[in-house]
């Protein structure tokens, strides 16, 4: 009877896991990001300058984070009597996406900028997330405080012309 008690103990021991150790050779699983991207800064990809009809002009917005963007937004910038979109061209997966204007005519600036902390907008279904499908603040940085308001980009919207004089 003394032999069956201890089997059972040893049994008993056995099973139980080690005595309270807690799990032991888990992998830790990190709390799930909750945190969404924000943009952290706003500047042109161009060099200060005058750009021509048919010239691209790009604006480059940098995220806390890398995003991945679905569709096509929109950042609204101003030129001289109205405001135009620059559409976005590349960088989903990255922290940097990019977003081009080509200069058409009748365009005019003297000094070009986004029009206001709310200028990137996502024409319906279109977003920008993180890995963690955190949807991202489209908030801008003020744009007189901007690397945007820093770089004097200017428009030159008049085509040349060729003028011959035959000679005589």
């Amino acid at each position: 009877e003394e032999a069956e008690e201890a089997t059972e103990e040893t049994a008993a021991e056995e099973t139980s896991g080690g005595g309270g150790g807690g799990g032991g050779g888990g992998v830790y699983v990190p709390p799930p990001d909750k945190t969404a991207p924000t943009v952290s800064n706003v500047s042109f990809q161009n060099s200060a300058g005058s750009y021509g009809i048919g010239s691209d002009i790009v604006v480059k917005v940098t995220f806390s984070e890398n995003v991945t963007v679905t569709g096509i937004p929109v950042i609204s910038l101003g030129l001289t009597g109205k405001n135009v979109s620059a559409t976005y061209s590349s960088g989903t997966g990255t922290s940097q996406l990019l977003f081009k204007y080509t200069i058409d005519t009748g365009d005019a600036g003297s000094s070009i900028n986004y029009v206001d902390t709310t200028s990137l907008t996502l024409p319906g279904g279109v977003t920008i997330k993180d890995a963690a499908n955190n949807t991202a603040v489209l908030t801008l940085p003020n744009p007189a405080s901007a690397a945007t308001a820093s770089t004097a980009i200017t428009i030159d919207e008049v085509r040349p012309t060729i003028s011959y004089q035959k000679a005589a």
